[in-house]
């Protein structure tokens, strides 16, 4: 098994739910906490703590790393999708606000786009400033459960699907859904 691809670890330790994100390529790995709204970056060889305790006002949902790994960013029942500085710990511009818990967060192609998905919207940001491409993009997938979220390869795209079959494509460039299909 190849020790440098990235993968995820999900533990549940005395009612507490925990969940590790590690970058091998970086030696990096970060632990954050559905429940407290805490997330970590630890070193992966020396197991020393790389920053403050990177905290959300409700539970943390998911944390992913930019594709360098220069920016962390997480998401929260708080309704704020957040980016960190991984080198220093600290947060990067203001929270990026939502209606609704913000349940999945993907990076786009080089990096330079966040897309984050809450029940019923998607949102598109610039990486690092946090600007809002274009308006909120209703999505009507899943009736808000069981959602799932894939940018493609370039960034130019980002297809969302739901536990009710249903399947849509968006362009990121355009802000504007491609085409709708149920399974």
């Amino acid at each position: 098994k190849n020790k440098k691809e990235p993968f995820f670890i999900f533990i549940n330790p005395h009612l507490g739910y925990y969940a590790i994100k590690q970058a091998f390529r970086h030696n990096l790995f970060n632990v954050y906490d559905f429940i407290s709204g805490v997330a970590r970056i630890w070193d992966a060889e020396t197991s020393q703590a790389l920053s403050i305790p990177l905290r959300h006002f409700g539970g943390v949902n998911l944390v992913q790393f930019s594709p360098d790994k220069r920016y962390l960013y997480s998401t929260s029942a708080d309704k704020t999708a957040r980016i960190w500085d991984v080198r220093t710990g600290e947060q990067i511009g203001p929270s990026l606000g939502h209606e609704d818990g913000v349940r999945l967060a993907e990076v786009g192609g080089d990096g330079s786009t966040l897309v984050t998905l809450t029940s019923d919207l998607l949102r598109v940001w610039d990486v690092p400033d946090g600007r809002l491409r274009f308006p909120p993009l209703a999505h009507g997938v899943g009736r808000g459960q069981g959602l799932s979220m894939a940018v493609s390869s370039g960034g130019g795209r980002v297809v969302v699907g739901g536990s009710d079959g249903q399947v849509k494509v968006c362009d990121l460039r355009e802000g504007r859904w491609i085409w709708t299909r149920r399974l």
